[in-house]
């Protein structure tokens, strides 16, 4: 399984270590498991991107608080920083996720959400998804008749 993140008050850099402390409080189990794969999405300046491959290497669960609550501690250790910008917006068409392509944040409006592997791998090797990427343009950016 894979899994994006959004930065945010709930997620704690420590990059002398090169981990990340996430803390999540929430009624339902996290089903991440140690040695899956997580991507960054950390909003920069004014756009939203994905930053740097991680790997789940610990998943403690603390305990329960009140109002039926869990609250889970999870360790991230870095894999990679990923070179140059990899903008939400540039792989919006390979998201199968993404509809909503004028505003794609919208799709990712939890702290965490699972990644299928197809979108991982068009975030990750810049696999991306060319016949939607083409037509999804093409549809957002008519050409004007001159």
């Amino acid at each position: 399984m894979n899994w994006v993140f959004k930065t945010g008050d709930h997620f704690e850099l420590n990059s002398i270590e090169k981990k990340v402390k996430v803390l999540l409080i929430q009624k339902a189990n996290f089903r991440g498991k140690v040695g899956e794969d997580v991507l960054i999405l950390d909003k920069r300046k004014s756009d939203w991107e994905f930053t740097a491959h991680y790997r789940i290497l610990d998943i403690a669960s603390l305990q329960e608080i009140q109002s039926e609550k869990l609250e889970f501690l999870i360790t991230l250790e870095l894999v990679t920083e990923f070179e140059g910008d990899k903008l939400l917006d540039d792989y919006i068409y390979s998201l199968r996720r993404v509809t909503n392509y004028a505003y794609p944040i919208r799709h990712f409006n939890r702290k965490y959400s699972r990644l299928k592997d197809a979108e991982y791998d068009a975030i990750v090797n810049d696999n991306i998804y060319e016949k939607r990427t083409i037509v999804g343009n093409s549809v957002a950016q008519p050409q004007l008749d001159r």
